[in-house]
This record gives structure tokens, sequence and C-alpha cells, in this order.
């Protein structure tokens, strides 16, 4: 008589399907036909039933799909029965294993593959809701620690978490107390001897390609503890997870190649106190904070440190990222910062070569750290050899400019006081400018020179001269730059009103006008100019309110 739902109780279908939840979750220990394998073995208990026929059309009612026309039932059926007898042998022989007695399901042996340890396992996996999440940040290090720690201790965990081997002599480390002590060699040897060989011993290398060692379980009673070792490290990856947020985890999941271990074919398995020692040393706080200081040391190095020496700078700057990287962490401004300080070396051909270096980079052209640097030495090294290398500063070159263009306009202002004819100021005539060429044409959004940071600002125009300026503040900051000038234009001319009324002091001034006003530099020059040429009092003040605005760009 065909089988229909009907004759399936409600709490047998409820069963089945909490055992395809069980095989979902994550990647299977072993290929398809293992699954299903373990359904028909499920069928098997439930049914008591050999038959074919009937074995195929319970399975497919409680699977909604068919067995493949060409499965090996004989040989799946076989299988199903050795799983039945872990010791081996045929359908009658006796199980050799020994049963453990504990007052703890999880200090028990846990397969997956069965009923009971399907659900242990669901449980000690189960994952927090989004609200509960730990993120991993350096404020909950020990937070996150504590967590860890309590659950090594409920699951069963102890083995793995709290042995970690030091050494050949027998000694272990424990990720709770020791997590700063246990280097990364000691932990993949660890895992090598879970996922790689379950032969390995401490003085075994670690191979390069990690690779997981095939177990028989269900043939082979030695494999069995190797077996439960695995089960125990892949739900702590799991519970691991459980806890992180999905931006944390795809972070975890650039260093995936430290923890996970390739299945032969495909596939692989991730292995859970390697994970765990990789977040402590994350966020573990002596570690960050170390490292935040020599993250410090890059940021803030300039060439003067080492009196411009190329050589003693770029050895700063891998030294500490060295240390960085011997931490477990990484640097990603790194690049960025070697370009930095490169750029304050005071040597005109050296920046200039920098600047066009970190151009290319900025195109999308690959460059390395070590490479910019070995290129830079290079470049320091033949100049010194050829007698080219000069260290003066830009800045000094700056300041003789801006004197020479004072001095001019000293001697051209001496000139218009020292005549009586009158003056008209042509229509013709253009401001000098005191900005420097390169800050008025856009190569990047931020350059460095000299040490400083300049960014592009397109709210800085002036007709026919530039449309955007490099300036010390970013563009969005700009509004609040033009508040601080204005309310320092305010400040100055309210200082200047009390100067004019004789409210700053009776130190004698050599400028007076009638009634014994005191004179400032603006009033004077306001003076010479309305009374000895045709400019107005308001077009001189709005020339020196100009001529103050281009300094302050200057600036």
């Amino acid at each position: 008589m065909p089988i229909t739902r009907r004759d399936i109780s409600p709490q047998t279908r409820t069963a089945f399907q909490q055992l395809l939840e069980n095989q979902s979750i994550e990647a299977s220990f072993e290929d398809n036909s293992r699954l299903i394998r373990e359904q028909l073995q499920f069928i098997q208990r439930n049914f008591q039933i050999q038959n074919q026929p009937e074995l195929r059309q319970i399975f497919q009612i409680l699977t909604d799909t068919e067995l493949p026309e060409d499965f090996d039932f004989e040989f799946n059926i076989n299988m199903v029965e050795v799983n039945s007898n872990p010791g081996g042998g045929n359908g009658n022989a006796t199980a050799t294993t020994t049963e453990t007695f504990v007052t703890d399901p999880y200090q028990g042996n846990i397969n997956p593959g069965s009923s009971d340890g399907a659900k242990l396992y669901k449980t000690a996996t189960e994952a927090l809701s989004d609200g509960k999440k730990i993120e991993i940040i350096l404020k909950n290090a020990h937070q996150l620690l504590r967590q860890l720690i309590d659950d090594a201790n409920k699951f069963g965990w102890e083995d793995l978490f709290f042995g970690i081997p030091k050494d050949d002599q027998g000694g272990t480390l424990s990720l709770d107390t020791d997590s700063q002590k246990i280097t990364k060699n000691m932990i993949l040897k660890q895992a090598y001897k879970t996922w790689g060989d379950k032969d390995a011993t401490f003085a075994d290398d670690v191979p390069d390609t990690k690779t997981v060692e095939t177990l028989s379980p269900e043939t082979d009673a030695t494999h069995r503890p190797h077996f439960y070792r695995r089960v125990k490290s892949k739900m702590i990856a799991l519970r691991v997870k459980g806890y992180m947020t999905a931006a944390d985890w795809e972070n975890l999941r650039n260093d995936k190649d430290l923890f996970t271990w390739n299945k032969t074919g495909s596939g692989h398995e991730m292995d859970g106190p390697t994970i765990i020692w990789k977040l402590l040393q994350t966020c573990n706080p002596s570690t960050r904070v170390g490292v935040e200081n020599l993250k410090d040391n890059i940021r803030n190095v300039t060439s003067a440190k080492f009196n411009h020496d190329v050589q003693k700078l770029t050895d700063y700057l891998k030294k500490n990222y060295r240390e960085i990287r011997e931490k477990s962490m990484d640097y990603d401004d790194y690049l960025t910062q070697v370009y930095r300080a490169l750029g304050t070396v005071p040597n005109a051909p050296f920046q200039s070569w920098v600047q066009d270096d970190l151009k290319e980079w900025y195109l999308g052209n690959d460059r390395k750290p070590d490479t910019v640097m070995t290129q830079a030495l290079q470049l320091y090294n033949n100049s010194k050899k050829k007698g080219g290398w000069t260290t003066k500063d830009p800045k000094e070159a700056k300041l003789i400019s801006l004197m020479t263009k004072l001095e001019s306009i000293s001697q051209n202002f001496s000139t218009v006081l020292a005549t009586d004819a009158p003056f008209s100021k042509p229509n013709n005539i253009s401001k000098p400018s005191v900005i420097e060429d390169w800050r008025k044409k856009k190569t990047q959004n931020s350059v460095t020179r000299s040490g400083k940071t300049w960014h592009w600002c397109t709210k800085h125009k002036r007709d026919g001269e530039y449309d955007g300026l490099y300036v010390t503040h970013e563009e969005k900051d700009h509004d609040k730059w033009l508040e601080r000038k204005k309310e320092n234009q305010a400040k100055r001319a309210n200082n200047k009103g009390n100067t004019s009324n004789g409210t700053s002091g009776n130190k004698p001034n050599n400028t007076t006008g009638s009634g014994g006003r005191k004179l400032t530099l603006s009033d004077a020059m306001k003076s010479v100019m309305t009374t000895k040429t045709n400019v107005s009092g308001a077009e001189f003040r709005q020339m020196l309110d100009e001529a103050k605005s281009l300094m302050e760009d200057f600036q």
C-alpha cells in the first residue's frame, strides 16, 4: 500500500525538519551523499523499514524531492548500518567504543549527525540578535573576553581555549590570561593538529597550504577523538561569528587565510581558537594603545628629526611599521604617510619627485611603501654623490619673495608721499598677487608642501587669476573659516577705533593729525591717498580690505 503524508505523524515531520535545519548550519562536515545517508538513517530509525520503494516514498514526502534514479541504495544502506555500528564490521557487530558518563552533555562527545548532538550543536552556535551583537572595538574588549570565557566553560571547550601548547615539553597557555604571550605560530600549531594532521606534535612545522586531513570516524574508532575536537573548534567559530556584527565579520574575513583550512575538493573549515586569538590581538587594550603610539610616530615624523637624512627617515618609518605588523595589526594609511614624510625633505628636486610619484598613485598606478622608499633613497644617494643635494628650506624662499614685494610696495608708497602732483588711480592696473602659482592649479584634493597640508577650495575665486585655491582649510569648513575671518576683521576695526580715540595707552606716536589724534598706519595711508590722489575714503577702505584678504589667503 502506498505511504501518504497522513501516515507520518506531525512529531516525526517536525523532528525531520529539525534535522534538515541542523544540516544547513554553515558548511556540512561531509558531502551531499552524507546528508542523504543521515536522512535515510532517520527514516529507518523511525519507521523500522528496509524496503527500497517505501524508503523512497517517505524520503520524497519529507523532503519534497525524489532520490536520484542512479542513487546507490545498496552502498548507502550499508553506510547507514556502519553508522549505526561505530565499531565497524557488519550490522550485527558490537560497538567497541566506551560509553562516557557525564553530568553535563557538553562535557561529552558531540556528534552533530545524531539527533541529540544536533540539538546541542545548534544551541551552542546560536547567534545573538542584532541588538545584542558585540562591536569589536577597544572599549568592548573585556566584555568579549568575559563572554568567551563563560562559553568555554559552558560548552566544554576548555582544552582548546585554556590549553594552547607553547612548547614541546607539554607547557600550555590560556587565551583568557595569556593572549599576548600566545604567538601566531603557537595558535597555528594547535589548529594544525585539529585540522591538518591529527598526529602532529609541537615540533612539526605548519605547512603554508592549510589542508583538512580526511577522517573516517564512522569506520575508525581512533579517528573519533579528533572528530569531536573538530566539532568543538567549529562550534567556537560559529559562536564567535554569532556575536559579531556583519561589518565586523567582513573585516575579520580579510584575514581568513589565517583561520581557514581548505577541504579536499572544495569547501573549508574555520578554526575557532585562531579566530578568538586574532580578535584579542585586534581589540586588546595594551596592544591597541601600543599600536596607536606607533602610528603617531609615523604620522608626526618629519625629515628635520634626522637633519634631513632620507636614509634615517625611511629606517624610522620601516621600524615603526614593522612593530605594528608584529602586533598582528596593520596601518591602512601607511603609504600616504610615507609620501607625507618624504615631502618634508626641503630639497626642491626631491619634493618634485615625491609630488609626481604621489600623483601617479592617485591616478591608479600601483605603489608599494617599500618600493617608494627604495626609489627615494636612490634619488637621495645619487644626488649626494653628484654634489647636487642641498636642504634649503623652501619657506626661506617664500619669505624672501614676500619681503621683496613688500619692499617694492614701500618704495612706490614713498614716491606717492614725495610728490605734490594729484594722482589718479588707473583703471587697468591689477594688484600684485602674493599667492604662489602652484596654489592656483588643482592636481588633487589635498597636497603636502614643506610638511604642511593644503586643501583645494573652490570657494576662493579671483577673476582672471584663479578659480579655486589651495588653502589650509577644507572646503567643507570654508564657511566657518569665513566667519572667523569676519570676526577677526571686526576686532581689528574695533581696536583701530579705540586707538584713534586715545583709549589704547599713552605711547607717543610721531604721526599725529590736527587736535593731537594718534594715527595708525592705515589711517596715515588713508590720509595721504585721499589728499594726494583722487581715491575716495570708501575706495581706499575697499582696497585695504582686499589686501588683507590676499594676505590671509597667503597664510
